[in-house]
């Protein structure tokens, strides 16, 4: 698959998942041009921009064999994805609530020290861990903490990819359709179960990093390797 078909398909599912509806052939127009003619369209090519963004620094990454995650990245990535332009610089500034989850993210309080320990385990753990299980685990992580007031999954799914393509492996496409997405959701809550208690109050660090050890991610896991895509152009040259 070239990159740009990889594109088109990762944003056309991923957008998918949060009922944003564009047709494929629509997002072919759009990947060139960046312009758009609805709100739908202009989120995508937003996520467009976001991903572009993020992929090129994970193509630095692998370029240079080492994994480097840049200062604001993650806020730059969801504010390109929900704006446009990388600004305004911050997390959520309110407390929210996800629908179906029995998990509630942290207070806006303690959003920042989420975060750091987001950072913090992705830089010990991208060596130690598979590739899958890494990713797997720290998707669910970001997941859980809901650093921002909208565009979470959509932001997280990219890094899962920036994330993979930095390491030197082929990227994951999570399927938009009703079955995949109940999938996906399924094998987030399942993995969920142990951050549940921690959420609500400040992180300790160590408390939270060891169960992230142990974290039940085996379903994210199977769902993100049944979903490699095959990507055989710049990105891998």
């Amino acid at each position: 698959m070239k990159f740009d078909d990889f594109l088109v398909n990762e944003t056309y599912n991923s957008l998918l998942i949060e009922n944003i509806r564009v047709r494929k052939d629509t997002l072919m127009r759009i990947l060139p041009s960046k312009k758009t003619a609805s709100f739908n369209q202009e989120q995508a090519a937003n996520y467009i921009k976001a991903s572009a963004f993020a992929y090129s620094i994970a193509r630095d990454n692998k370029l240079m064999n080492r994994l480097n995650i840049p200062d604001n990245f993650v806020i730059m990535v969801n504010k390109i994805l929900l704006y446009g332009s990388p600004e305004p610089l911050s997390y959520r500034r309110h407390n929210v609530i996800v629908t179906g989850s029995p998990l509630i993210p942290p207070p806006v309080e303690y959003v920042y020290k989420w975060m750091k320990i987001w950072r913090r385990f992705a830089y010990l753990y991208h060596t130690q861990m598979e590739p899958m299980e890494f990713v797997a685990k720290q998707h669910i992580l970001f997941e859980s903490i809901h650093p921002f007031e909208d565009g979470n999954g959509r932001t997280g799914r990219i890094i899962n990819n920036f994330f993979l393509l930095s390491l030197g492996h082929q990227p994951v496409i999570l399927k938009g359709d009703y079955h995949s997405k109940k999938e996906y959701y399924k094998a987030l809550e399942c993995a969920q179960e142990g951050l549940t208690e921690l959420t609500d109050e400040s992180p300790d660090t160590e408390k939270v990093l060891k169960v992230m050890k142990i974290m039940k991610s085996q379903k994210m896991e199977r769902l993100m390797q049944n979903n490699m895509e095959d990507v055989d152009d710049w990105f891998f040259a």
